[in-house]
Protein backbone atom coordinates (compact mmCIF):
# COMPACT_ATOMS: atom_id res chain seq x y z
CA UNK A 1 0.00 0.00 0.00
CA UNK A 2 1.47 3.48 -1.31
CA UNK A 3 0.31 6.47 0.90
CA UNK A 4 1.84 10.12 -0.02
CA UNK A 5 4.75 8.16 -2.22
CA UNK A 6 5.76 6.00 1.11
CA UNK A 7 5.57 2.64 0.87
CA UNK A 8 3.72 1.24 4.03
CA UNK A 9 3.81 -2.31 5.04
CA UNK A 10 0.35 -3.85 6.48
CA UNK A 11 -0.29 -7.23 7.61
CA UNK A 12 -4.10 -6.88 6.26
CA UNK A 13 -4.63 -9.72 3.94
CA UNK A 14 -8.03 -8.71 2.51
CA UNK A 15 -7.51 -6.61 -0.58
CA UNK A 16 -11.15 -4.42 -0.21
CA UNK A 17 -9.75 -3.46 3.04
CA UNK A 18 -6.14 -2.71 1.88
CA UNK A 19 -8.44 -0.34 -0.91
CA UNK A 20 -10.90 1.14 1.22
CA UNK A 21 -8.06 2.01 3.98
CA UNK A 22 -5.95 3.54 0.75
CA UNK A 23 -9.09 5.90 -0.45
CA UNK A 24 -9.40 6.79 3.10
CA UNK A 25 -5.86 8.14 3.25
CA UNK A 26 -5.32 9.42 -0.25
CA UNK A 27 -8.03 10.18 -1.50
CA UNK A 28 -10.01 11.97 1.78
CA UNK A 29 -6.45 13.20 2.93
CA UNK A 30 -6.87 11.42 6.68
CA UNK A 31 -3.16 12.01 7.92
CA UNK A 32 -3.11 9.07 10.10
CA UNK A 33 -4.97 5.63 11.60
CA UNK A 34 -4.78 4.83 15.03
CA UNK A 35 -6.35 2.49 18.05
CA UNK A 36 -6.80 4.09 21.04
CA UNK A 37 -8.69 3.67 24.23
CA UNK A 38 -10.78 0.08 24.24
CA UNK A 39 -12.90 0.24 21.55
CA UNK A 40 -12.02 3.32 19.03
CA UNK A 41 -10.13 3.06 15.90
CA UNK A 42 -9.69 7.19 15.16
CA UNK A 43 -9.02 8.52 11.63
CA UNK A 44 -7.41 12.36 12.02
CA UNK A 45 -7.66 14.37 9.35
CA UNK A 46 -6.01 17.67 10.50
CA UNK A 47 -3.56 17.87 13.24
CA UNK A 48 -0.48 20.08 15.06
CA UNK A 49 0.88 20.00 18.29
CA UNK A 50 -2.55 21.03 19.83
CA UNK A 51 -4.90 19.66 17.76
CA UNK A 52 -6.88 16.83 15.96
CA UNK A 53 -9.66 16.55 14.22
CA UNK A 54 -11.82 13.52 12.10
CA UNK A 55 -13.71 10.65 12.43
CA UNK A 56 -13.63 8.04 15.04
CA UNK A 57 -15.56 3.88 14.96
CA UNK A 58 -16.68 2.82 17.33
CA UNK A 59 -15.42 -1.08 17.47
CA UNK A 60 -18.84 -2.09 19.89
CA UNK A 61 -20.58 0.81 19.66
CA UNK A 62 -20.68 2.27 22.34
CA UNK A 63 -19.03 5.79 23.04
CA UNK A 64 -15.42 5.87 22.05
CA UNK A 65 -13.33 6.09 25.35
CA UNK A 66 -10.07 7.94 24.67
CA UNK A 67 -9.43 10.89 27.16
CA UNK A 68 -7.92 13.79 25.18
CA UNK A 69 -11.19 13.87 23.33
CA UNK A 70 -13.29 17.47 23.70
CA UNK A 71 -15.99 17.20 21.18
CA UNK A 72 -17.79 13.87 20.32
CA UNK A 73 -20.62 13.96 18.09
CA UNK A 74 -22.25 10.92 16.98
CA UNK A 75 -22.67 10.48 13.09
CA UNK A 76 -24.57 6.83 12.91
CA UNK A 77 -24.12 4.02 15.35
CA UNK A 78 -20.65 3.41 14.76
CA UNK A 79 -19.25 6.21 13.55
CA UNK A 80 -18.37 9.56 15.46
CA UNK A 81 -17.02 13.04 14.74
CA UNK A 82 -14.14 14.02 17.01
CA UNK A 83 -12.14 17.35 18.13
CA UNK A 84 -9.19 16.64 20.30
CA UNK A 85 -5.69 17.00 21.65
Amino acid sequence: MSVDNVSVETNIDDEKVKDDISYILNTLKYKYIDELGDNGIYFARQTSLQFVHGIVYSKYMNKPDWGTVEVLEKINDNLYYYKGY
